[in-house]
């Protein structure tokens, strides 16, 4: 990242790092930045939701998975994030 910040996959690894870490606030700063720069994708959607959701946004959550699933109908990952979201309710 300090060599190539503008390198989406390293921002993407990064952001999926702060939420393991613990830090959803960080890791959507830098997801809704690479999204506004590289465009929507299915993977970082899917990440966004998961840092939304961490956060207890549950409906915007569900929100970037239904883009996500609108973008790649068959992205396992979105399908099982959208099952978790649904069982997690408002």
């Amino acid at each position: 990242l300090r060599r190539r910040p503008d390198y989406p996959n390293a921002v993407s690894n990064y952001a999926n790092a702060l939420l393991l870490a613990g830090r959803p606030a960080e890791a959507l700063a830098q997801l809704d930045e690479l999204l506004r720069q590289a465009g929507p994708s299915a993977p970082l959607l899917c990440s966004r939701a998961v840092a939304l959701a961490d956060l207890g946004r549950l409906a915007e959550g569900a929100a970037a998975v239904a883009e996500a699933l609108r973008l790649e109908p068959d992205f396992a990952p979105a399908r099982e994030l959208q099952q978790r979201l649904e069982v997690a309710g408002p």
